[in-house]
């Protein structure tokens, strides 16, 4: 009797056609149990969202502007904090539990004329180990490895670009992605006029891009 179930079973599974069939079914006097395809699909999707070892990356952006003041050399900092950004504090932050940022771009554009400010061209950097600290001279922000000088021209065809790659940087809470230097997100573009301004007017506008990397460990 066992012999002919297990030639029946052996039949039915040779003519099976599709995994979206009937989750029970009868023939021949035997039930047969089938996976359900959503629920293992779930399943499946759910245990990559909490595996510990399973990373996710998402590029997200914010546009920045930069105002000098009269008489200020109006230094600048745009941090590498995603907790400004829409998508980050409502919808990422509910998905994983872990932060770290990878990468950071900012792409800047001149947008004042011939006069002010526009005379002054402003020097740029990255800085691992500040948070939204903007610079008080110039100095601080040449003196970094990858620093450079802009045009705040707006007739100059150019955009600029300035990238820094964040390598071994510890996770940190989504909650809490800036709480210190070594983890999470910590960081920040910084810019600085070489001169005083002679007026007060935006000098440059344009968007900051952070690619961050998420895990969850639940």
């Amino acid at each position: 009797m066992r012999r002919h179930f297990d030639m029946i079973r052996s039949s039915l599974g040779e003519r099976k056609s599709s995994r979206f069939s009937l989750v029970k079914r009868v023939q021949g006097g035997l039930e047969e149990e089938e996976e359900d395809p959503v629920s293992t699909a779930l399943s499946s999707a759910a245990s990559l969202f909490v595996g510990p070892n399973v990373t996710y990356m998402f590029r997200l952006a914010y546009p920045v502007s930069w105002a000098a003041t009269s008489g200020s050399t109006s230094g600048v900092a745009w941090p590498w904090d995603p907790s400004s950004v829409t998508e980050y504090s409502t919808y990422l932050i509910f998905l994983f539990n872990e932060v770290r940022i990878r990468h950071a771009r900012i792409s800047l554009k001149g947008s004042t004329g011939t006069t002010g400010a526009a005379m002054y061209n402003p020097i740029i950097s990255s800085d691992l180990g500040l948070q939204n600290s903007p610079p008080s001279a110039a100095s601080f922000v040449a003196d970094n490895p990858n620093s450079m000088i802009m045009s705040c021209l707006n007739n100059c065809s150019q955009t600029f670009h300035l990238a820094v790659d964040i390598p071994n940087r510890l996770y940190a809470p989504v909650g809490a992605p800036v709480n210190t230097p070594d983890a999470g997100c910590y960081g920040q573009f910084q810019a600085c006029l070489s001169q005083s301004a002679n007026a007060s007017e935006t000098v440059m506008v344009g968007m900051v891009e952070l690619f961050l990397e998420f895990r969850s460990r639940t």
